[in-house]
């Protein structure tokens, strides 16, 4: 077994507290971080995968999930394509199967997990696959194994999916188009069911205070499927949308919030909150609740205008909630309040804002008022909120008065817009309860448009994700492919002419801090203001065959304090990165089918200064770090991170500690205060020849932690690139013809799955 020497400096011994684990490769992380290999060493031969926002760690990162190609060795289930759950323990990570055992059912599948992954979700069909067949869902004990049927009676799995799971998992949401025995839920359409644990009761959630679904065409959690294209009978999970990352269900199971579908648009497609959803159905007094604390049910859209709309009800896309539930923000082109500005078209979408908690004729705000133009604004999406509701990032067509925006040629609906458009911040001070808009930037509709995307597109490894993320102080990071800060993006293979591979502006990742002095910083752009060498990613990770699962998460790219940042970049960054040098090709992707990727892609930290182990502000506003080595000759990929950033997950090639001996594919955790002695084991006393070597894998250039922050003028990262034919990942996808963005890709699995 390859052994690293336990010989940490006295220096960096007084620095972090687990010097003595920070050994071969790791001695060279940020953060007192080291590596820990969180997938098995025995893969039976074959590369651990994943996909974006299929591939989640734990909030607290000490799970994470992954794929295996060819599954491990006496895991449970093999009914569909396998996804694992690595944990950590007190010695050394392990690894088992979320599939139900074999013997439940011919057809099993993962719906998902709960936010720390202590409990999976997960159906199994015992008589064969087929969208009718009787099936079970259970709630999977990631700890003991143990099983805990939800409910035993659903038979279509067309359309279930998970919506969310409150916390300690007691009340657990999901959609399904079974009307369940002793419910009003319409059979054959979807409805949003609610598991309590402690009962074990299953009831409908999406009902009025009636006890009755609002319309006909049944109801789901989160919005209508207005992304790309108006469908207003289908949305919520089962449509790709992240029901758990819009808190569809507020953290303490106090409220769900839904959409009631409509046949036709224009009538329906009201967005509802059920309050206390578990509880028994209050009274009602003068259309308030009379008990606070039972069950009642409340229209979130319903108009609080003094005089109705003169153009009708439009349809409302819910955008999501606040964890507490307390925040809701949606979008209609329905003139909801006396101040709202959404003119005839349906293009007028304001931006509303929902307080659960104000009187009941006062919870809506219009946050997009233009008393200048008929039409509004014209709101063509959100690019994120903070937990708390007080921030909010948003994309529009029109000059806001009175914020300096300048004129846009921003036009169409959903993900059918062109031209520029318009970033603003609205944001409400939580002490002095000032409220103001204020101007970000003007960004790309064609080619930018997934920063503002509410879901993914729908191909099969749910590549074309969105790209912005926001903090709890208001920290936005997106992408752009505009030189937003006077940096020269222009690569040789990121144009979108009549072949891939033509020379074109590349895709960067951008952090804009509000607050009296703004400030906006491109960064993954070379501090040196070296050339760009292809597309800056958050995850490009994708498989041909992924598990049949609906996203509910978002990959977490930004730490919840907005201090930290974690992406993907062939470009050299930082001394130590000098695996492009030469050349730098693009190969496939493993398992990802005509996906391919640079071959010196790397995974980064950008960290602000005053956090982990960042004292400087030279590096685009901060520090740069390598969490991969920088040395590989095979790409790496970020998977995802915990709330915090203290825990970074990727796949690498590279043996980073002493027990991986193999050249496959792994993930790893790059861990604050981390190291595992069972996975680096010491020399022994008395070796010869090869058992003498130390690490596989030589630390990245220079050995200085954090591999250096780069600044300054210096090397260059030279790269011939090949010309290629290949779709590589969303930046490329969305850059494309407008009409050809619109096809889907479909993926065959690798093995039968149940039908969905």
């Amino acid at each position: 077994m390859v052994a690293f020497l336990l010989a940490p400096s006295l220096a960096a011994a007084a620095e972090c507290p687990n010097e003595a684990l920070r050994v071969g490769p790791s001695a060279n992380l940020p953060d007192c971080r080291a590596y820990e290999q969180a997938t098995p060493i025995d893969k039976n031969g074959f590369n651990a995968n994943g996909a974006a926002n299929l591939v989640q760690a734990a909030n607290n990162g000490n799970r994470t999930t992954f794929f295996d190609e060819g599954g491990l060795p006496g895991a449970e289930g093999s009914q569909d394509f396998q996804i694992y759950l690595a944990q950590r323990g007190a010695v050394n990570w392990s690894a088992r199967g979320l599939l139900p055992p074999a013997p439940l059912g011919y057809g099993g599948r993962v719906l998902g997990w709960s936010e720390d992954e202590a409990y999976s979700f997960v159906a199994a069909t015992p008589s064969g696959i087929g969208s009718e067949n009787p099936t079970t869902l259970y709630m999977r004990d990631n700890e003991t194994g143990e099983l805990t049927e939800i409910s035993g009676e659903v038979t279509r799995t067309a359309g279930l999916a998970l919506d969310g799971a409150s916390e300690g998992t007691r009340l657990v949401a999901f959609e399904s188009k079974t009307k369940l025995p002793g419910t009003n839920a319409i059979d054959n359409k979807s409805n949003v069911y609610l598991w309590n644990r402690e009962s074990g009761e299953v009831i409908l959630g999406s009902v009025l205070n009636n006890g009755l679904p609002p319309t006909s065409e049944g109801s789901f959690a989160g919005p209508y499927r207005w992304w790309p294209t108006t469908e207003t009978k289908s949305g919520g999970a089962a449509e790709e949308f992240y029901a758990q990352a819009e808190h569809v269900l507020s953290a303490d199971g106090s409220r769900l919030f839904f959409t009631a579908g409509q046949k036709a648009p224009g009538t329906g497609v009201q967005i509802y909150m059920r309050e206390n959803p578990s509880k028994p159905q209050s009274a009602l007094a003068g259309g308030e609740c009379s008990d606070a604390d039972l069950a009642c049910t409340h229209e979130v859209s319903q108009s609080e205008r003094s005089t109705p709309d003169p153009n009708g009800p439009k349809p409302a896309a819910l955008i999501g909630a606040t964890p507490d539930g307390s925040v809701a923000f949606f979008m209609s082109s329905s003139a909801l309040t006396d101040s709202a500005t959404t003119g005839p078209t349906d293009e007028g979408n304001d931006l509303y804002r929902y307080e659960a908690d104000a009187p009941l004729s006062g919870r809506l705000t219009d946050l997009t008022p233009d008393p200048f133009d008929a039409n509004g604004i014209e709101v063509k999406g959100v690019l994120g909120y903070s937990d708390d509701g007080t921030y909010v990032y948003y994309a529009a067509a029109n000059a806001l008065p009175g914020t300096g925006a300048p004129p846009s040629t921003c036009s169409g609906t959903g993900q059918n817009v062109t031209g520029a458009c318009n970033i603003y911040l609205w944001h409400d001070d939580p002490i002095s309860h000032h409220e103001e808009t204020i101007f970000v930037t003007q960004l790309n509709a064609e080619g930018d448009n997934f920063d503002w995307s509410p879901r993914a597109k729908g191909n099969g490894n749910n590549l074309t994700v969105p790209t912005a993320r926001v903090a709890d102080d208001g920290t936005l990071l997106f992408a752009s492919i505009r030189s937003l800060t006077g940096y020269d993006s222009v690569g040789p293979t990121c144009g979108v002419g009549a072949e891939f591979g033509d020379p074109g502006p590349c895709s960067e990742l951008f952090r804009y801090v509000p607050g009296s002095a703004p400030t906006l910083d491109c960064i993954s752009c070379s501090p040196a203001g070296g050339p760009a060498i292809d597309h800056a990613t958050l995850a490009s990770i994708s498989a041909l065959s992924v598990p049949v699962t609906k996203p509910s998460f978002v990959t977490r790219n930004l730490s919840g304090d907005g201090s930290r940042i974690f992406f993907e970049s062939p470009s050299k960054l930082v001394p130590a990165d000098i695996n492009g040098e030469g050349e730098c090709p693009d190969v496939p992707v493993p398992g990802g089918g005509s996906d391919r990727v640079p071959r010196c892609q790397d995974v980064y930290e950008w960290e602000a200064k005053g956090s982990g182990s960042c004292e400087s502000d030279a590096a685009n506003g901060g520090c740069l770090y390598l969490l991969s080595t920088g040395t590989s000759p095979a790409p790496s990929y970020f998977a995802d991170s915990d709330t915090a950033g203290d825990n970074a997950f990727f796949f690498t090639f590279d043996q980073l500690v002493g027990q991986d001996r193999d050249q496959l594919l792994d993930v790893y955790d790059a861990r604050v205060g981390g190291g595992l002695v069972a996975q680096n084991p010491p020399l022994p006393m008395h070796c010869e020849g090869e058992a003498c070597r130390g690490s596989a894998t030589p630390p990245p250039g220079g050995g200085t932690p954090g591999s250096a922050t780069f600044v300054g003028p210096g090397n260059e990262k030279p790269k011939v690139h090949k010309k290629r034919h290949h779709k590589r990942h969303h930046h490329k996808k969305h850059h494309r013809h407008h009409k050809k963005m619109q096809k889907k890709h479909k993926r065959p699995h690798a093995r039968k799955a149940v039908s969905n």
